[in-house]
């Protein structure tokens, strides 16, 4: 809870898109509000699987409501919310979304910021309903190259090498996929928090793009171990235990 989040990644919650298509089911089990509900499955699906080949991925990200999109300022090619600055917008599954929305995706485009659609694009909306209007804008917004359309799941890392490719991150991961980066700032420190929710041992170098004294804390008996001072992109030996976690502290 310490400092602010740092990440230049933005996904928005196909929330919309879930309501449009749900069907209450008529009692029963659980199971059957999935077969009342097979696009609202599809949605959900490509939404965590988004967020998992992020985070499966080391890409640190924050998750938007439409309203919090629409709230956000462009500037320098980035949405800006509170002070929080998001290169990237990715949009999974987003089949309804509203006109505002795609207002403020359009401009963020065209004020240089980059765009990812997952899975189904856009072609709905809650004024009109199936909304051709809003599907063409989708499609014209393809042409850019700083917009990328995945229709498959299955090609979701192609996504996350032409973000990473474009958009550095301040810190990245050589080492076991199965650890989880997040990363917050405080006046004069970084934290970066390296998770590792599996069962077995990770291990892995932390590279930062800032430079400065690192130690390594261990939350499970609060002991500092003290590395010294590293440079911008250097290498951190980390070791997380199975399910456990290290936080990297750059003064």
């Amino acid at each position: 809870r310490r400092g602010r989040p740092v990440s230049n990644v933005a996904v928005l919650v196909p929330e919309a898109s879930s309501w449009a298509f749900y069907n209450p089911p008529d009692g029963g089990p659980f199971t059957l509000y999935w077969e009342c509900n097979p696009e609202v499955g599809e949605i959900d699906t490509g939404f965590n699987e988004t967020c998992y080949t992020l985070s499966s991925n080391q890409v640190d990200f924050e998750i938007l409501s439409e309203e919090l999109l629409q709230k956000a300022l462009i500037k320098d090619g980035s949405l800006n919310l509170g002070d929080q600055n998001f290169s990237v917008l990715v949009l999974p599954e987003a089949r309804m979304i509203s006109e505002a929305t795609m207002e403020k995706v359009e401009a963020f485009v065209k004020g240089k910021g980059h765009v990812v659609f997952a899975g189904t694009l856009p072609y709905m909306s809650p004024q009109k309903g199936v909304d051709q209007e809003m599907l063409a804008v989708a499609e014209n917004l393809l042409a850019s190259d700083r917009v990328i359309h995945v229709k498959e799941t299955m090609n979701l890392p192609s996504a996350v090498e032409w973000i990473t490719g474009l958009v550095p991150q301040e810190t990245t991961w050589n080492g076991e996929d199965v650890v989880r980066l997040a990363h917050q700032r405080e006046e004069n420190r970084d934290i970066i928090i390296i998770a590792n929710p599996s069962m077995t041992d990770a291990s892995g170098q932390l590279a930062c793009s800032f430079k400065g004294k690192v130690s390594i804390w261990n939350p499970e008996d609060g002991s500092v171990e003290e590395i010294g001072t590293v440079k911008s992109g250097q290498g951190i030996e980390v070791s997380i235990p199975g399910n456990s976690a290290r936080f990297v502290v750059v003064d």
